[in-house]
């Protein structure tokens, strides 16, 4: 029952964000419902933030009315709005087809299991546990000597908070539909976006947002990284759209990339990246090409405005850092960073092929790179790419051990533009299936796949073997996909090959990189198909609390045996010494009414079990 209501939570926040969308971007009205109602919900996302921002400041406490009351106030025009407006018969087409299968995998493993990465719980979930129990954002929240990084962001746990009050309890699981929601809202802006923008092949790079690992592997743990990129593919589309008729700001691109911009700020501290480089990279190329600068000024200084209210919060404050510029070993760190940067770009597996994609598309379409909105793209990612690797240079932390565990999310900035970029480059049409008749027997198949390999995963560990063949996710599959994408596409065209150019060459790239995107789209089908199963297979049927004693480590379930028996519920407590917040944050978990409190008689020391 709790995730048919968060599933309505996440609805009313899409409504609400339409609502309150149409006031500072009224064209909302005019473009597809979907794209609508994805546009909102990270809208809605903000407003909920903006309430729980605004409450605080003036110390009001939060309370269920206030979270609801004004998404529903929002929520009714928005309703109106969007079934007002003019629903288009859905036509079938595989690709479709295939990313809408992906999104409902997404949605069935955000509600696989609960929240267990680190940085998700001490930096995401733990805040809308505290908003939600504490009725306000305690001091501890914002003491650098209790809390990993006090000054992260609110947007991500007050849309977790959202569901927490919907519901009227604290349910880790099911406020993971908020990850779920941003991955199809993020395919649904940009299959929007490639339909404006007029590109071919739409469905390949549609699934190249549904299907690369690394975003489902996003909505898995439950990171901020995912609703980061769904901003920036906002706040890239739109200034696209603006260069390709800079003079004629009918449609008001720029002051939805200044809103998109701005609110990405409020999402993760990372948006300085990709939204401080595309601006940066705008005011460059509009001085270059003379393009009217006063629109491109006046959309930075109102991204701008939008982005402090959070950060004017620490202005005077301590905010412990892990950054310092280093002194000695420049050079040899900046080689191990561009070491793993390679590796995590181009061998780990978690983009799949989609880096060398960019390069090749790069050396095949260097000419088309003359356009503007091409030219600010790549400049862009130059940018964006330099400042990754400063980020990493001024690291106080071991830098080899930070590189493995935050180089694929970090590149995430970098994707969504690079995913833009290339499919503006690509000129013509493919389709996998040409006939409707073969496309329905192919979306047959995949749902026999997703039914078979639900069964595996539901009756055999991933490490077992099915017919003498390990049941293994990507490297496998996918190394027999890539062999017959070369055989195919060595069949098609050698013959012409030995007579044809550049151009045939490019042609015969373009053919197997579509069939490959579609393999890899098969080939993440079945291993989410799969690992949906696995979870149902662990986690079926199991109670929260069982859920995490089963993730987490033997110390944390100490600490929380040890909890139970001495603090009753409701206790006021102190918590010290620092960095204490990995156990504080499982103190909530198992006490939902436990309050941490500065002022409380009563303290706990949570560095190990009493």
């Amino acid at each position: 029952m709790n995730f048919l209501l968060a599933a309505a939570a996440a609805l009313t926040l899409a409504l609400a964000g339409v609502g309150l969308l149409r006031v500072f971007w009224p064209p909302i009205s005019q473009i597809p419902p979907t794209a609508r109602l994805s546009l909102g919900f990270c809208i809605g996302c903000f407003l909920e933030t903006a309430v729980l921002f605004i409450a605080f400041v003036f110390g009001t406490s939060f309370s269920r009315l206030l979270a609801l009351a004004p998404m529903i106030a929002f929520g009714v025009p928005g309703a109106i709005t969007t079934l007002r407006s003019k629903w288009s018969r859905p036509q079938f087409s595989l690709p479709t087809f295939l990313a809408l299968v992906l999104v409902l995998l997404a949605l069935a493993l955000s509600w696989g299991r609960p929240v267990y990465g680190y940085d998700a719980l001490s930096m995401w979930a733990l805040r809308a546990k505290v908003a939600y129990v504490a009725k306000t954002w305690p001091p501890t929240l914002f003491d650098p000597h209790t809390t990993h990084h006090p000054d992260y962001p609110p947007l991500v746990p007050s849309a977790q908070a959202f569901v927490f009050f919907w519901i009227n309890q604290v349910d880790d699981v099911a406020s993971r539909v908020i990850f779920a929601a941003f991955f199809a809202a993020g395919a649904a802006i940009l299959w929007w976006w490639l339909g404006i923008l007029r590109v071919g092949a739409r469905g390949v790079w549609l699934l190249w947002w549904c299907a690369v690992p690394v975003l489902m592997e996003q909505v898995k743990i439950t990171y901020a990284d995912l609703p980061l990129a769904v901003f920036l593919v906002v706040f890239y589309g739109a200034v696209v759209s603006w260069l390709r008729e800079p003079r004629h700001e009918r449609r008001g691109w720029l002051r939805l990339a200044a809103i998109f911009g701005g609110l990405a700020f409020w999402v993760k501290q990372d948006a300085l990246i990709g939204i401080g480089g595309g601006f940066l990279a705008l005011l460059l190329v509009t001085g270059r090409r003379k393009l009217p600068l006063r629109p491109v000024l006046l959309s930075l200084v109102a991204s701008a405005i939008l982005s402090l209210p959070w950060r004017s919060l620490f202005l005077g404050k301590q905010v412990l850092t892990n950054f310092g510029f280093p002194g000695t070993h420049l050079w040899l760190r900046a080689g191990l960073v561009a070491k793993e940067f390679f590796k995590f770009a181009f061998l780990d597996g978690n983009y799949a092929f989609f880096w060398p994609l960019f390069v090749v598309t790069l050396v095949f379409c260097a000419r088309r790179l003359r356009r503007t909105e091409n030219l600010w793209l790549v400049v862009s990612l130059v940018i964006e790419t330099v400042a990754v690797f400063a980020v990493y240079l001024c690291s106080a932390v071991d830098l080899e051990a930070l590189l493995k565990t935050t180089m694929d999310r970090v590149l995430v900035n970098l994707f969504a533009p690079a995913l833009l970029l290339v499919s503006l480059l690509w000129h013509g049409s493919f389709v996998m299936l040409r006939r409707l008749k073969w496309q329905r027997w192919s979306a047959a198949g995949v749902i026999l796949l997703v039914v078979g390999m639900f069964w595996v995963g539901l009756h055999r560990r991933s490490d077992e073997e099915l017919f003498g063949i390990t049941i293994s996710p990507f490297p496998l599959a996918l190394s027999w996909v890539w062999l017959i994408v070369a055989v195919v596409t060595v069949a098609k065209f050698s013959p012409k090959l030995r007579r044809g150019g550049i151009r045939l060459v490019w042609r015969a790239a373009q053919s197997a990189i579509v069939m490959a995107t579609f393999g890899l789209a098969v080939v993440s089908i079945g291993v989410f198909a799969r690992d949906a199963g696995e979870l149902r297979r662990r986690f079926g049927g199991k109670t929260l609390a069982e859920q995490h004693a089963m993730v987490l480590d033997p110390l944390v379930k100490e600490t929380l045996a040890a909890a139970r028996k001495q603090f009753p519920v409701g206790t006021h407590v102190r918590v010290f010494p620092k960095r204490s917040l990995r156990y504080h944050e499982f103190y909530y978990a198992v006490f939902p009414d436990l309050i941490v409190d500065d002022s409380a008689e009563q303290a706990v020391n949570l560095i190990s079990p009493p």
